[in-house]
């Protein structure tokens, strides 16, 4: 394509054809409507009204100057709307034209490949200081908090206490408590009903068996869109961090599930347990009377609402994650937007208040779309009879995603605590450690007292790099394998780049494919 092609940026060509002047003429003098099926296309044209084109009005004149539009005058996401309908050589072809056509069309706002390392040394020379620090693996390590942990290595840690095999024993067991009979047989329903929601439990329980001696599970369930928010902190700095040679500290930074932003050694978050409890006595909820429970503003981020086995709580509503995973909720997220924003307050991400509105409208758009692509993708997976069933009713329910969070068993008692709802402690969990409770909900995980057992687990150490702590996803892990869930992190990428790079505003060229 070259520069004198219609389309090319510069041209004064429109892109569209130019309106011509309404011309006011005689309807077509035909006797019969049905004689023309007989004519040809000659004795038609003689048949047409003489139009004079040379009388045009001033308005006319106005008319033709409004609608001459050039390719350039459309706005950038129109254009690369536009060049992602081309095919891999024309938009090659296109990316020659001029600069401003090979930067819409080469990663990270077009299709075509480019070598990203170059991409990051451009965007390192041009970011706030303050951002860059931010972003990189190795300032993130260098002012990390150090590890709870010490010089224990969880996978040699031989425990005196029994395997994790609460999940197990729970659905091996025969209650003898109504309220636990009935809710346990409502879940066999649900496995009988769903073939891969008892896939998914297997793969657990399994994990269990493996990680038990060492570890300690825990569950959480999200909802698709917040855990589409620590996909995107992961996007984000794997974006800027690409191509460098990352140390071993550096790359158990790249793998940490990143349910809160990386905190630094002056973050004020509580490292221990001991110590939140000192600070925030969790004695009663607000409701109450009491000072604190896990929905204050104070303490709501450093607390993160877990289940010491899958299935504590399994029947109570908002208090189970069994029950939120399989509806696909979360208790109280933040809406995309407010976490986008968050986000950029974290990394000193776009100052424009203007442009920093549009990206995460744009966020918020790609995290729906993502949503919506991942529970097609979970239905097209089933059977054709489970998809006659209601969407959200037993058989074809619409689940989030599940995590299985693996503390280290010599961290258990620093950063979690037992407790019931609103992570409240009372004189039944007062001075209580989770591994003593834990070790009784194994002795019988059908009783009633042991199923409403809950845990707070402290987010600093979650994220902090050293602690051995380790998070697998179950619901949603195939979509991300698929075609559609590949093109989703790929967009998702692209999205998180170009929010760097609008924070550079750079003034000169981007770097070519060639660089």
């Amino acid at each position: 394509m070259s520069a004198s092609d219609p389309l090319s940026a510069g041209s004064k060509t429109p892109l569209v054809v130019e309106r011509v002047a309404e011309l006011r003429a005689p309807p077509l003098d035909l006797q019969d409507q049905e004689d023309t099926l007989l004519l040809s296309p000659d004795e038609i044209a003689q048949r047409l009204p003489k139009l004079d084109l040379s009388r045009t009005t001033k308005e006319d004149d106005r008319q033709l100057q409004v609608a001459r539009l050039s390719f350039s005058d459309l706005p950038e996401s129109m254009q690369i709307l536009i060049f992602s309908h081309l095919n891999d050589r024309a938009r090659a072809s296109a990316a020659q034209v001029c600069r401003e056509w090979h930067r819409l069309n080469t990663y990270p706002f077009g299709e075509l490949p480019i070598r990203n390392l170059r991409w990051i040394l451009h965007l390192q020379r041009r970011l706030p200081r303050e951002t860059l620090r931010a972003l990189c693996y190795a300032q993130i390590s260098q002012e990390a908090k150090p590890s709870l942990l010490g010089r224990v290595d969880p996978e040699q840690y031989l425990s005196e206490s029994p395997l994790s095999l609460a999940s197990s024993r729970f659905l091996r067991g025969d209650p003898i408590e109504r309220p636990v009979k009935h809710g346990k047989d409502l879940m066999l329903l649900e496995f009988r009903a769903d073939p891969p929601l008892r896939t998914i439990v297997d793969s657990i329980i399994e994990a269990e068996n493996i990680h038990g001696e060492a570890y300690q599970a825990f569950y959480h369930a999200l909802n698709t869109n917040v855990h589409f928010f620590s996909i995107a902190v992961n996007t984000l700095l794997g974006v800027m961090n690409q191509g460098a040679d990352l140390t071993e500290e550096e790359r158990v930074l790249a793998s940490i599930h990143w349910l809160r932003f990386p905190q630094s050694r002056d973050s004020k978050f509580p490292d221990t347990v001991q110590q939140f409890l000192a600070e925030f006595p969790m004695e009663k909820a607000v409701k109450d009377g009491g000072k604190y429970d896990d929905h204050h503003p104070e303490i709501k981020q450093w607390l993160l609402a877990v289940s010491p086995f899958l299935f504590s709580n399994f029947s109570t509503a908002g208090e189970s994650t069994w029950e939120l995973f399989l509806t696909n909720r979360s208790v109280y997220p933040p809406d995309p937007k407010s976490f986008f924003n968050a986000l950029c307050d974290h990394f000193h991400l776009l100052p424009d208040k203007k442009v920093r509105q549009q990206f995460a409208e744009e966020f918020a758009n790609k995290l729906g779309e993502g949503a919506d692509l991942a529970s097609l993708f979970l239905r097209k997976g089933r059977s054709p009879e489970q998809r006659d069933i209601v969407k959200g009713d037993r058989g074809n329910r619409d689940y989030g995603v599940l995590l299985q969070i693996l503390v280290p068993k010599p961290l258990v008692d620093k950063i979690v605590y037992p407790c019931g709802a609103y992570g409240i402690q009372g004189e039944k969990y007062q001075g209580a450690k989770m591994s003593e409770v834990f070790k009784t909900i194994c002795k019988d995980p059908l009783k009633w007292d042991n199923i409403t057992v809950q845990g707070r687990l402290l987010t600093s150490p979650l994220v902090t790099r050293g602690n051995g702590i380790k998070v697998l996803t179950y619901g949603h892990t195939a979509f991300f394998q698929s075609p559609g869930g590949r093109r989703f992190l790929n967009e998702l990428e692209q999205l998180m780049f170009r929010a760097v790079w609008e924070s550079t505003k750079p003034e000169e060229s981007s770097p070519s494919i060639d660089e």
